[in-house]
């Protein structure tokens, strides 16, 4: 296997296994899920988007509409 996607609520164990795995990297999380891989293409992929990110300009005033 070489990608692992876990219900960190409802898969608390797996959670904390898949984080120790060697040569596996996160490339996605947030409050519900956590995408772990060792495939390259999604690492790769993963951290150019981080560099996006923070090459982003912050807009504290920016409202969201509905």
């Amino acid at each position: 296997m070489t990608t692992f996607i876990v219900h960190k609520e409802k898969q608390v164990q797996l959670d904390k296994q898949v984080r120790r795995l060697e040569g596996f990297k996160v490339v996605y999380e947030d409050d519900l899920s956590l995408v772990v891989s060792r495939e390259p293409q999604l690492i790769a992929a993963a951290s150019q988007s981080e560099i996006e990110d923070s090459e982003q300009p912050v807009n504290e005033n920016q409202e969201v509409q509905p």
